[in-house]
């Protein structure tokens, strides 16, 4: 009886092993079908025109100093204002430099927005920025998941999703098992869930750096407000600050849109406003209606 109890369970190890020799051989192929999918794109002349225009945003000269820091740490706070490109570059830049060191096919980022639209326009816009086609759809990497709509599939390795969204993900999976970064955007306003996940989110990387050999990165965007308050919180994690960006802003009143138009009301609608007055009686009557 021993011998037969051995001998299964000498099987079930070789199956084990296989199983895992199985998945690291295709995440080893997807990780270079990757690799060369991103060089062959950054060759395209739309692909290169849209890198100029990011490599203009604030937030790109920090690039190389973000990506060492989040190596060295588990945690780091990215501050920014409105304009410096830090919600659509900073996803971007970790699964730029997961794919080009050969890691594509271990990424999976999930990125946080406190609400359905941010989460889906940003995916759309972050989706036409790396010229692929709709989020979820064959050959994009990137998707979004809100209440009552989920675009992702397997091929999916940037998520964007609700703060509930991950939470209730957290419900089903008390570790994360195979997410390897998670960005908190616009943390700085402060909500019931977005509090009690940047719990859960200390707890979890603690308990990932203990048990699991792939440790929780944590990525925090927020305005420069509060940034060494979640520092603080996270064992004094280093900020890093990106300088904002301000467009001009033109100020025109009500009444300058009627004279650039030139809309007038139609003669016979209540609200219209009698300039040509030709007789005495017509005074009378308008000053009456307007008493």
């Amino acid at each position: 009886m021993k011998e037969l109890i051995s001998c299964w369970g000498k099987k079930a190890i070789g199956l084990i092993i296989c199983a895992r020799e199985r998945l690291d051989y295709n995440t080893q192929n997807e990780s270079s079908r990757l690799r060369l999918e991103h060089e062959n794109k950054m060759r395209t002349k739309k692909y290169q025109e849209m890198l100029k225009n990011r490599a203009a945003l604030p937030i790109a000269s920090l690039r190389g100093d973000m990506l060492r820091l989040l190596k060295e740490n588990n945690v780091l706070v990215v501050c920014g204002d409105t304009g410096s490109g830090k919600t659509t570059q900073v996803p971007q830049f970790i699964l730029d430099e997961m794919i080009e060191s050969g890691c594509g096919g271990l990424c999976n980022i999930v990125c946080t927005q406190p609400r359905r639209i941010a989460a889906i326009s940003v995916a759309e816009r972050v989706s036409d920025e790396r010229c692929e086609p709709a989020p979820g759809s064959n050959g994009s990497l990137v998707g979004y998941h809100v209440r009552l709509d989920n675009a992702r599939n397997e091929n999916t390795k940037l998520l964007f999703c609700t703060t509930g969204i991950l939470l209730r993900k957290i419900v089903g999976d008390e570790t994360l098992t195979g997410i390897t970064h998670i960005i908190v955007d616009e943390v700085h306003e402060r909500s019931l869930l977005g509090d009690f996940l940047l719990v859960v989110l200390k707890n979890l990387i603690e308990k990932r750096s203990v048990e699991s050999s792939s440790p929780l990165k944590v990525v925090l965007m927020s305005a420069t407000v509060d940034s060494n308050l979640f520092s603080g919180y996270f064992g004094n994690c280093p900020v890093i600050t990106a300088e904002g960006r301000m467009h001009p802003v033109t100020t025109y009143f009500l009444e300058d849109i009627y004279e650039s138009t030139g809309y007038h009301l139609a003669s016979d609608s209540p609200a219209a406003v009698r300039y040509e007055v030709s007789s005495g009686k017509k005074v009378l009557e308008t000053c009456f209606l307007l008493y």
